[in-house]
């Protein structure tokens, strides 16, 4: 053999030489980068199963507080002439309320809730107490003009507390809006200010009738 042929030979072994290296280098990426993918595609399938997990146990947890605030909602509309019933359905829902509150980590839930459960409350026991000193003293001094005015001092309380109980409810509503993920608790919290302010003409009651049960829908939707 001459030189240019065993020169040939030598370049074709190295050529060979050369894509074997290459070619085992590709299959070795290869497998790298399918162990890769595998990793990452097992990690992203471990992300969702925790949040799935984690979606579960958050609806799990809320839902003895959302059924005390929503039975709660349901005996108030029920036992609305009902002294006894009212109170029952007043601390079955700030139970709930206060539950919600501390799965949310938003205080100012039950804050709210509380504001608006016992705001009216206060103005009643205060118009009342106004009444009774305004009627002993109309008795004591015969003159029916203090009875009167005593009256009247009441139902500006009454009123100003049921435009603070709407308005909080507002604010409560406002604060359950974006767990619930529509609009429903919005419109429940307009209705329930606009129907305080409206509460001296009978369409007020009605809106604040429709705002109750538009709470629970919103406290049902609750995620």
């Amino acid at each position: 053999m001459c030189l240019d042929t065993y020169l040939a030979l030598l370049a074709l072994a190295l050529i060979q030489g050369v894509l074997c290296i290459a070619s085992n280098l590709l299959i070795t990426e290869c497998i790298s980068l399918g162990s890769t993918i595998n990793k990452y595609l097992r990690c992203l399938l471990w992300v969702h199963g925790l949040k799935a997990m984690s979606n579960s146990i958050s609806r799990s947890e809320l839902l003895l507080p959302k059924i005390l605030a929503v039975l709660g909602l349901i005996v108030m509309l029920v036992g609305s002439s009902n002294i006894g019933a009212n109170i029952i359905g007043v601390v079955l829902y700030l139970v709930g309320m206060y539950m919600i509150a501390d799965r949310l980590n938003n205080k100012d839930i039950f804050r709210f809730a509380l504001i608006s459960s016992i705001a009216l409350a206060v103005g009643v026991i205060i118009a009342a107490i106004i009444v009774g000193a305004g009627a002993l003293l109309g008795f004591l001094t015969l003159h029916p003009g203090v009875a009167l005015g005593t009256m009247i001092v009441a139902l500006v309380i009454v009123y100003i507390a049921i435009l603070a109980t709407g308005w909080f409810k507002k604010r409560l509503m406002e604060q359950i809006e974006p767990h619930t993920e529509t609009i429903v608790a919005v419109w429940a919290g307009r209705l329930y200010w606009w129907g305080a302010i409206l509460t001296i003409i009978i369409i007020g009651l009605l809106l604040v009738f429709i705002a109750m049960i538009l709470e629970i829908i919103a406290l049902v939707l609750l995620r």
